[in-house]
C-alpha cells in the first residue's frame, strides 16, 4: 500500500477548514480492469493532439490524481460525430487486490449528443481499488449527459475524477 493526497488546495483559509484535502491508502501495484464498452453510434478513436490536450483540463482531484493515472492507465475513446447522437455504456470491473487505473475520454462534436453510463462494479470475488479519470469536451451546441452508478463492497476504494470544458474551438 501506498498513500495519496488528493484534492489539495493551495489557498490556505480551505486548508485550514480542512474541506478538501484528503490521504487515501491505495495498493501499490497496479492491475488491468476488465472493461466492456457498448457504443452506439460513436467511435473509438481522437488523434493525439486532442487526447494531451484533454489530458490538460483541470480536474477535481488535482495534479496528484492526474499523475497517478499518467502511467499504466487503460483508455476508453467515445467520439460523437457532429450533429449525431449516441449511446455508450461502460461497464468497469475492478482488479483483485490491485490498483486498476482507467481514462475516459468523451468528445462531442458540435451539434451532437452523447449519453454514457459508467457503471462501476465489484463483489466478493474482484474487490480491490479503481481509480478513474473521466475528461469530457463539448464543441458548440453540444449535449454530454454522464451518468455513474458505483455498486461495490465496503472494502473498495474508488477514486473519481472529472475534467470538463464546453467551447466552441478545443485546438
Amino acid at each position: 500500500m501506498r498513500d495519496i493526497t488528493l484534492n489539495r488546495i493551495p489557498v490556505l483559509t480551505w486548508r485550514w477548514l480542512k474541506m478538501n484535502e484528503t490521504a487515501v491508502s491505495i495498493p501499490s501495484e497496479t492491475g488491468s480492469a476488465n472493461i466492456k464498452v457498448l457504443n452506439e453510434n460513436a467511435n473509438n478513436e481522437l488523434s493525439k493532439e486532442i487526447i494531451e490536450a484533454m489530458k490538460a483540463l483541470p480536474t477535481g482531484m488535482g495534479a496528484n490524481m492526474t499523475e497517478l493515472c499518467d502511467s499504466e492507465s487503460e483508455d476508453i475513446i467515445i467520439n460523437t460525430l457532429a450533429g449525431e447522437k449516441s449511446n455508450s455504456h461502460i461497464n468497469i470491473c475492478r482488479d483483485k487486490e490491485s490498483l486498476s487505473k482507467v481514462r475516459v475520454y468523451i468528445y462531442a462534436a458540435e451539434g451532437s449528443e452523447a449519453n454514457v453510463w459508467m457503471d462501476y462494479s465489484s463483489n466478493e470475488e474482484n474487490a480491490g481499488a479503481l481509480a478513474v479519470q473521466t475528461f469530457v469536451f463539448a464543441e458548440k451546441d453540444a449535449k454530454v449527459k454522464l451518468y455513474q452508478v458505483g455498486l461495490q463492497s465496503d472494502s473498495d476504494i474508488s477514486l473519481n475524477d472529472i475534467g470538463a470544458r464546453v467551447e466552441r474551438r478545443f485546438i
